[in-house]
């Protein structure tokens, strides 16, 4: 079974309760880079389901 935390979140409402990540290791390596997109969305998490 796989789940996705914004599906959770929207069904979930108020109700979800979601850890900070604490991000430590990015794969041993000390920089990274990359591109990087930046959704806003309201009530709908379709476009970031397409990303």
């Amino acid at each position: 079974m796989s789940f996705n935390t914004a599906d959770l979140c929207d069904e979930l409402g108020a109700g979800a309760r979601v850890v900070e990540p604490l991000f430590r290791d990015f794969g041993g390596e000390r920089n990274f880079h990359g591109a990087i997109a930046t959704v806003r969305v309201f009530e709908d998490n379709v476009l970031v389901r397409e990303l």
